[in-house]
């Protein structure tokens, strides 16, 4: 009697220190039911229903759900599986995002661009006519000269012109997307004239016109005007020869007056200086192989005074020896 269990709970207990499982016994057959047969050939009777029998489970001492720490610890694990999940489902959606193909860019064709030539000539008008399509641009282009004159003109609305210089830019700010411009050129090279159509409009026809003149010719710079020293020689008097001495520039020439007579032997020749002679006749006329010289010596055709001029391309003194025989 002191072997025995006092409850029911230290009879489990017991078994599953063991490790074994209680064995519930066997149900005895209810009286007036039979068995069915195995017998081949015969049918099977009715069998009754078999009676529900409490099954006992295990019970265990210490589960994990009567303490709220192992419950937590899951909770928080769960938690965290989550939050992975997440983030490595949101980095497989950017990398989706992220290798898809850009969409392709639409490409716009550029406007075809034509260029031609142009000979015009200074002092000549050149005129064309044709017509400009949509989104098109042609450039004439002539050669011009530095200070010559370009006129240009559109007679169609539907066509603007932009006159561009050698290096590539509008002449000047009244030269861009105009009817009509007129200008001097301030460079030697090729000018372009520019035509394209007005916005909005499929095609336009235009006549264009240009006239180039040619650049006007620097006036000659007027040479100052000399003035003259005349000092009057008369060698009729002393019939012998005599030495002029003075100073002579290209401002301020020193001019003689000889008199003289037909037949007369006349006779110059510079002593010193650089000096040079010129000798006309008394009508103002050049006497021949006489002008800047230093020496000449001839007959004179008429009587009359004679013209000497002593000349010098600087300020200079001079001595010039000058005689007349018979």
């Amino acid at each position: 009697p002191s072997d025995r269990y006092q409850s029911a709970r230290e009879v489990l207990y017991a078994f599953q220190a063991s490790g074994l499982t209680p064995q519930l016994p066997k149900p005895k057959p209810i009286p007036g039911t039979t068995v069915a047969s195995a017998e081949p050939g015969f049918p099977r009777e009715a069998r009754g229903a078999e009676p529900s029998y409490p099954v006992m489970s295990q019970a265990t001492g210490n589960s994990i759900w009567n303490s709220p720490w192992p419950l937590l610890g899951i909770a928080t694990g769960l938690a965290v599986l989550a939050g992975i999940g997440s983030w490595v489902w949101v980095s497989n959606v950017n990398q989706q995002d992220t290798g898809k193909s850009p969409s392709p860019k639409v490409s716009v064709s550029p406007s075809p661009i034509y260029s031609q030539l142009l000979e015009l000539s200074a002092g000549k008008t050149l005129s064309i006519s044709r017509n400009l399509k949509a989104n098109h641009t042609i450039n004439y282009i002539i050669q011009g000269k530095q200070d010559q004159t370009l006129k240009a003109d559109l007679s169609d609305e539907g066509v603007l012109m932009t006159v561009l210089g050698p290096d590539g830019k509008p002449v000047d700010n009244r030269a861009k997307r105009v009817r009509q411009w007129e200008g001097k050129f301030l460079f030697t090279g090729n000018y372009t004239i520019q035509l394209s159509p007005v916005k909005g409009l499929p095609d336009s026809d235009y006549q264009l016109g240009l006239r180039l003149t040619e650049a006007p010719k620097p006036k000659p710079k007027s040479k100052p005007t000399a003035e003259y020293k005349i000092k009057l020689v008369n060698l009729l008097e002393k019939n012998k020869p005599l030495r002029l001495l003075g100073r002579t520039s290209p401002q301020k020439i020193q001019r003689y007056l000889v008199k003289a007579k037909q037949g007369q032997q006349f006779k110059l020749e510079v002593i010193e200086s650089d000096v040079a002679l010129t000798i006309r006749y008394p009508n103002g006329k050049l006497v021949e192989k006489a002008s800047g010289v230093q020496r000449w010596q001839g007959q004179l055709p008429s009587s009359g005074e004679y013209i000497v001029d002593v000349i010098a391309k600087q300020e200079r003194n001079f001595a010039v020896d000058i005689s007349l025989t018979d």
